[in-house]
């Protein structure tokens, strides 16, 4: 999961939900609306921050309306992916399997591996 911290009161403001195992790396969005995030489920994951964009139901109830949204999930890493980096419409993902992906937002395509 990854968590929102407001640094000024130390309170967790949300908790976000949706990769399946360790996230290693997170990235803010220039704007602020969108954060990348790196795990060991050997994916990227796209959030969307906006409150209210999600809406989940979890353990009968209803989860706090400033849930974020995982919007999108790219694969192809073959083990765990240690760093993002966002700009613009492109995201760069470094992994430990050694390489390094370039990957179109647009349509989550990997563009390229170095």
């Amino acid at each position: 999961s990854i968590k929102e911290w407001d640094v000024t009161s130390g309170e967790c403001l949300r908790t976000l939900m949706g990769h399946t195992r360790t996230v290693k790396s997170v990235c803010l969005s220039a704007d602020g609306q969108s954060l990348y995030s790196g795990s060991s489920d050997y994916t990227v994951g796209v959030w969307i921050l906006k409150e209210g964009s999600l809406v989940r139901r979890m353990m009968s109830s209803l989860v706090r309306r400033n849930e974020g949204s995982l919007v999108r999930r790219m694969e192809g890493h073959s083990t765990y992916v240690k760093s993002v980096c966002a700009s613009g419409k492109t995201v760069v993902s470094g992994s430990g399997d050694k390489t390094i992906k370039v990957w179109d937002l647009s349509t989550g395509e990997c563009v390229n591996t170095l």
